[in-house]
């Protein structure tokens, strides 16, 4: 028997890159999209600080301590890297702010339920449906390119689970899945790798 077809918002983000989200085709499913839109429209088009596409709002849990939502661990982590240049730390920091903070931002990086294998699988789809600009056309995220992201990701959720104490018990970023890639090349971004292979994609 046929369903409903799903409810779909789609706006465009800072960044120019179309972005989509589904609801269930019922009144509830209507009052979801209605507030998610508001909360959108609130933070200037972009994803609002916690949802998960295709899962939604992952709410933060009241702690004081700021020094573990995502956005400012991830910078320390970043800023605090050795054996790497400037420029490194500048694309890092870019990358986060405009392809992992919107979605983690204000996540607690300590939490088994803010960073599971889940909601890194959906940002990862989200990311592979995110259309950003290589030269003067727009066109879909790169594998390669999913593949830098992830690994900047993953590189600071592990040192989360390497602190002393440890942060976290794992990695969720390990195991998941990610696009084949549409080069020969081998693209990581590491500390030892730098960003210079990272993207012929630019939002």
């Amino acid at each position: 028997m046929p369903t409903a077809p799903d409810l779909v918002k789609r706006w465009g983000s800072r960044t120019g890159a179309t972005q989509a989200e589904r609801f269930d085709p019922t009144e509830e499913g209507l009052a979801a999209a209605e507030l998610f839109c508001e909360a959108v429209n609130e933070h200037q088009q972009q994803w609002p600080p916690g949802w998960v596409k295709g899962k939604g709002m992952i709410v933060p849990e009241a702690v004081d301590d700021s020094e573990y939502w995502f956005s400012q661990y991830a910078a320390e982590s970043v800023n605090h890297r050795t054996g790497v240049e400037d420029r490194y730390r500048d694309a890092c920091h870019g990358e986060l702010a405009r392809y992992i903070n919107p979605t983690f931002g204000n996540c607690d990086i300590r939490s088994s339920e803010h960073f599971s294998k889940r909601t890194i699988q959906a940002w990862v789809n989200q990311l592979e449906m995110t259309e950003v600009r290589r030269g003067s056309k727009k066109k879909l995220m790169s594998p390669k390119t999913i593949k830098n992201l992830h690994g900047l990701m993953s590189s600071i959720l592990q040192e989360a689970v390497e602190a002393d104490p440890p942060l976290r018990d794992r990695n969720p970023c390990k195991g998941v899945r990610l696009p084949r890639t549409d080069d020969d090349g081998t693209c990581t971004c590491t500390a030892q790798a730098g960003w210079s292979n990272l993207c012929g994609d630019t939002a």
